[in-house]
């Protein structure tokens, strides 16, 4: 009989993504939710400042601290760390952990509030041997796995233009479209901004419309500035036919062609009510092995950061 792997893991923050997401529905979007229905994983402790939220913790049978500083009576070194908190308290909080002698973590997105915290972050994971993970979720979903599919084929041709819409801020949701576009063409990170159409400065974030090219396509993004509807949706063009994405209509993808006008059509509702769970799933065999993560690798996970603060801090 084969033994099971079980991961030892902490969760650090029980806000919206860590356990609110899914409180009053039967989803798996949540942290603590989805860690709890994986037998591969071993919830043995959550963390969050909030005191009011050990009654979230108490719920799932998990149990509960309120500040990381108590970590150093624990054994924690062979745990897997989700990092669910604040992106502006993310490096400050792994720091410490790293002193503690972490050597697995995932952070929620983006991994820093910008360039510079990113890559300090990176340093830190490649002189400790810390392997990180970031939740761009979207990557595990099998309706996106088959759109790079197709894409990769060109079955739609060659790619030529596109458009994505996301919602809220830049930092929040934006990043996802960005790092969506990357996976889409093999992560090449090959991108970059050629264009700040609009920028707009709020206390939450930054409102922007920008254009970034390879050598062969530009894709146009908008900013939902809607706060209310949540959503992200996009139409890749290509020489052959368009790929269409719309996650308000029930995450619904098309792929339609120009000369035969047949339209495929595939929906994935199930994917996102449960797509933390899927994500845990989906890595737990990666998180499992012991190999070191390469360069390309790290280049990768900085691309949406680089994307970003390119956005945010150049001159329009």
């Amino acid at each position: 009989m084969v033994e099971m792997k079980i991961i030892d893991t902490i969760l650090i923050g029980l806000g919206n993504v860590g356990a609110r997401y899914d409180l009053k529905n039967d989803h798996r979007t949540s942290h603590i939710k989805s860690l709890s229905g994986i037998k591969n994983y071993n919830l043995n402790l959550v963390i969050d400042i909030n005191k009011k939220n050990e009654a979230i913790a108490k719920k799932y049978k998990v149990h509960y601290l309120s500040s990381i500083k108590s970590l150093n009576k624990y054994e924690i070194k062979n745990s897997l760390i989700v990092l669910a908190i604040p992106t502006v308290d993310h490096l400050k909080v792994f720091k410490f952990l790293s002193k503690l002698g972490i050597k697995k973590i995932l952070f929620e997105k983006p991994i820093g509030k910008n360039l510079f915290e990113t890559q300090k972050i990176i340093e830190i994971c490649k002189k400790k041997k810390i392997r990180i993970y970031t939740n761009y979720f979207r990557r595990n979903l099998r309706i996106f796995l088959q759109i790079r599919k197709v894409l990769k084929k060109k079955k739609i041709g060659e790619t030529i233009s596109g458009k994505f819409e996301y919602d809220k801020y830049i930092l929040n949701n934006g990043c996802h479209a960005i790092d969506l576009l990357n996976f889409f063409f093999d992560d090449k990170c090959d991108l970059e901004v050629t264009k700040i159409i609009k920028r707009v400065k709020e206390n939450s974030g930054y409102l922007i419309d920008f254009i970034i090219s390879n050598n062969k396509a530009n894709f146009f993004f908008k900013c939902n500035s809607n706060l209310k509807i949540r959503n992200l949706k996009f139409a890749i063009y290509g020489t052959k036919g368009m790929i269409t994405f719309d996650q308000a209509k029930g995450s619904t993808s098309n792929i339609i062609f120009y000369d035969k006008k047949i339209k495929i059509t595939k929906k994935s509702n199930y994917e996102f009510e449960n797509r933390q769970h899927i994500v845990y799933k989906n890595i737990f065999k990666t998180v499992v092995k012991h190999r070191m993560q390469k360069n390309d690798y790290y280049k990768n996970l900085l691309f949406p950061q680089k994307i970003m603060s390119e956005l945010i801090e150049k001159k329009l």
